[in-house]
C-alpha cells in the first residue's frame, strides 16, 4: 500500500485564491460593464439575468483556467529544483573525482620520490605502492 502524498496547501492555494479572485472582479467587471452600459435598454430584471448567466460561466472558465496555471506553474517549479538538485549532485561527484585523482597522484608522487630516493642512496626499497597499501588496508588481498 502506497503512502498518501502530503497536502501541498500554502503557497500555491494563496496563489490560486489571489489570481482567482482578480481574474473574477475583472470578469464580473466586464460583465456587469456590457450588461448596463452596452445593452441595458432591455430594462433591470433583463440586465440582472444576463449578469448572473453570464457570471455562472465566466466563474467556471476562470476557476479551470486558474486550476491550469497555477498546477502547471507548480509542476514546472518543482522540475526546476529537480533538475538544480541533480546539477548539484553531478557537479560534488565531479569535484569529488577530481579531489579523489588529485589525491591519488599525490600519494604516487610521494611513493615514487620515496623509491628514487632509495635506488640513489642504493638502500632497499620495499614500500608497496598506494594502491596496494588501500587494498591491504580494506582486507582484499
Amino acid at each position: 500500500m502506497q503512502a498518501p502524498t502530503p497536502h501541498r496547501g500554502g503557497k500555491w492555494e494563496a496563489w490560486f485564491l489571489l489570481l482567482f479572485t482578480i481574474q473574477t472582479i475583472l470578469g464580473l467587471a466586464g460583465v456587469v460593464y456590457y450588461e448596463v452600459w452596452v445593452n441595458g435598454a432591455d430594462g433591470l430584471y433583463a440586465t440582472l439575468t444576463n449578469i448572473l448567466r453570464q457570471s455562472e460561466s465566466l466563474i467556471i472558465v476562470i476557476a479551470s483556467e486558474t486550476y491550469v496555471i497555477v498546477e502547471g506553474t507548480s509542476m514546472l517549479a518543482e522540475r526546476y529544483k529537480q533538475k538544480r538538485f541533480e546539477d548539484g549532485i553531478a557537479v560534488g561527484i565531479d569535484k569529488g573525482v577530481a579531489k579523489g585523482s588529485a589525491d591519488t597522484n599525490r600519494k604516487w608522487a610521494e611513493w615514487n620520490r620515496r623509491r628514487e630516493a632509495a635506488l640513489e642512496e642504493g638502500r632497499p626499497f620495499d614500500e608497496p605502492p598506494p594502491d596496494i597499501e588501500k587494498a591491504s588496508a580494506n582486507g582484499s588481498d
